[in-house]
This record gives structure tokens, sequence and C-alpha cells, in this order.
């Protein structure tokens, strides 16, 4: 377990913790409105945590992933984003914000 985490640049965990701290506390204080006491742990905010700690599981998996293994999947990622890339303005999905 050592080896694996002696992989990861040490800087990249601290700068996206500050970059998530920030992005939680800007979603969370915009959800509050100016009346409303800021809420981290309700709605908008706690949904933003929430995926916040699902990123972070995808940075640390991207970080302990083989270089070997991604030339092989390096295609079919880049097909697959490319697809889901070309689909939204083809579904156009309607949601807050993104229309």
């Amino acid at each position: 377990m050592r080896a694996l985490l002696s992989r990861i640049e040490p800087v990249l965990p601290i700068a996206t913790l500050g970059l998530l701290g920030l992005g939680v506390l800007a979603v969370a204080s915009t959800a509050a409105g100016p009346r409303t006491p800021l809420e981290v742990g309700t709605g908008a905010g706690l949904r933003q945590i929430a995926l916040a700690g699902l990123g972070l599981g995808a940075l640390i998996a991207a970080a302990l992933l083989d270089y070997r293994l991604l030339r092989r999947v390096a295609l079919p990622i880049y097909a697959a984003t490319t697809l889901l890339l070309v689909a939204v303005p083809v579904w156009q999905l309607s949601q807050v914000g993104c229309s």
C-alpha cells in the first residue's frame, strides 16, 4: 500500500481538497440565497459534498492506475467521452441551469 501511495504527487491531494472546498462553499452559498443562512449540510451543499467524495475516489483510482493499462484503453475512453459530449445537445436535457 505504501508503494502505491508513494506514486501520488504530494501537491495533487492538497490542491484538489482546496479546490473542492472552494467549490462546495460557492455552491452552498449560492443555494442559500441572500437572506438565508449558509447551510452547507443541507440541499445543494450536501449534494456537492457527496459528489466531491465520488470525485476524490475517482482521482485516487486514476492516480494509482498503471499507465500501460491506460495506453490500451485510451481510445475506447476517448470515443465514449466524445459520444457523451455529442449526446448532450442531441438529447437536450433540460435541468436547472442546463438548457
